[in-house]
């Protein structure tokens, strides 16, 4: 019965996993979608994201770069009338 439920554990993980790997681009994707808003929409500093986020200042620094790089992230500006 415990090797069982070892084999299913195992399983679970290595399922898991395998769903991670092939939706890394979506993950990504959706970080630095939520970094781009927490800094350019919420006005948090690159500081305060990296201790939410848990990685340090530069790696913010990098994503924002990335984010401001892909065609799908285009931060809009209107004057007000």
């Amino acid at each position: 019965m415990v090797i069982f439920t070892l084999v299913n554990s195992l399983h679970i993980c290595e399922l898991n996993m395998n769903h991670f790997i092939n939706n890394v681009p979506t993950y990504r994707t959706n970080l630095l979608a939520d970094i781009a808003e927490m800094y350019f929409i919420e006005g948090k500093s690159q500081n305060e994201i990296a201790e939410f986020i848990g990685v340090s200042r530069s790696n913010i620094s990098r994503m924002l770069k990335e984010a401001r790089s892909q065609a799908s992230f285009k931060l809009v500006l209107t004057a007000p009338r």
